[in-house]
């Protein structure tokens, strides 16, 4: 998980965090946070790119004791929309 730019650079912050998947551009501030969409699972439609996706997600733990991560709307080329979720464990 990198939250301050791609690289291992996560220090544990919390919060909102925008996707960006940007690290093979020189210059772009990337956050390495690059969500894939595979629309039918194991099939015949492709996998949408993350590197051109836009939203975020929000971090409110990420340790030893569990996690809880909001995958906030999520924006894919062609106006493919993953509406809010949260994964939440021990």
């Amino acid at each position: 998980m990198y939250t301050t730019g791609y690289g291992a650079l996560w220090t544990g912050e919390l919060g909102d965090v925008d996707v960006s998947c940007m690290e093979a551009v020189p210059g772009a501030n990337s956050t390495g946070i690059c969500p894939y969409f595979d629309p039918d699972g194991p099939g015949g439609v492709a996998v949408k790119s993350a590197f051109v996706a836009t939203g975020s997600i929000t971090i409110n733990q990420l340790d030893d004791n569990g996690y809880d991560i909001v995958v906030n709307e999520i924006v894919h080329p062609g106006g493919t929309t993953i509406a809010g979720f949260q994964l939440t464990g021990p």
